[in-house]
């Protein structure tokens, strides 16, 4: 069987493919969204065998560069499927540059964050919670709740306005509405039904002033209604003004 690099790309978005060598399917071992600035018609010129690993192969040249293993030696790696790969200066990749800078500006903002499904994350920020689970889920990890809830405790600035986001699938389905709580105040109402198919996508909840003041810490919990799933939630952090 002939074995050489090749891309297969979504049949809605060209720019948007899986990497594979013969019939195997490759991953990129990665904790974030990532994309390339390459050729996809030449993958042999920026993605290269690792001397010594067999059918392991690493980018080269890259705003940050990739290990990729095949899809069936992943077990509890952070790992990506399909990935942008676009032309320097085109349409996509000014995009691409511009979220980037986008998300530096919020990191630069964050006061605490906590990790669905990471234990020693969860267990810092006082996990509780009835009828909730957790797992994996595309190299995140999610948690929810059928008919139940769940909460963390996250760090706030005790005179500043607050912000709270939070990151959702954007396949998941209904019935999934929910309150968003802080210290057992309801700031608001949450509902999943495919809002951005096939991608995450975060909302942004503000914290009203009297919930914060004069507090180090709060409480934020996530309430299905009756008959619903509270979540799933896969990240939650405070944010402090811009």
């Amino acid at each position: 069987m002939p074995m050489g690099l090749h891309a297969c790309p979504m049949p809605d978005d060209p720019e948007l493919m899986a990497i594979m060598y013969g019939p195997v399917v490759l991953c990129g071992l990665t904790e974030e969204p990532r994309y390339f600035v390459a050729d996809a018609k030449d993958l042999d010129a920026w993605i290269k065998p690792v001397e010594g690993e067999p059918l392991t192969f690493r980018t080269t040249g890259q705003p940050t560069d990739v290990t990729f293993i095949p899809f069936y030696k992943v077990l509890d790696e952070a790992y990506g499927v399909y990935w942008p790969v676009v032309k320097a200066g085109s349409e996509r990749h000014k995009k691409i540059l511009a979220a980037e800078e986008d998300r530096r500006k919020r990191e630069a903002r964050i006061v605490d964050r906590v990790l669905a499904n990471d234990k020693a994350s969860e267990s810092a920020h006082n996990l509780k919670g009835e009828k909730t689970a957790s797992g994996p889920h595309r190299g995140k990890g999610w948690r929810h709740a059928p008919d139940g809830w769940f909460s963390w405790d996250l760090k706030v600035l005790p005179d500043a306005p607050m912000t709270l986001i939070c990151t959702y699938w954007g396949s998941d389905v209904p019935p999934r509405t929910f309150d968003v709580l802080v210290d057992d105040k309801v700031i608001a109402t949450q509902s999943l039904d495919r809002n951005k198919p096939g991608e995450y996508f975060e909302v942004e909840y503000k914290i009203p002033a009297d919930l914060t003041r004069g507090k180090a810490k709060v409480t934020v919990k996530f309430r299905a209604h009756k008959g619903n799933t509270a979540g799933g939630v896969f990240e939650c952090a405070t944010l402090k003004p811009e």
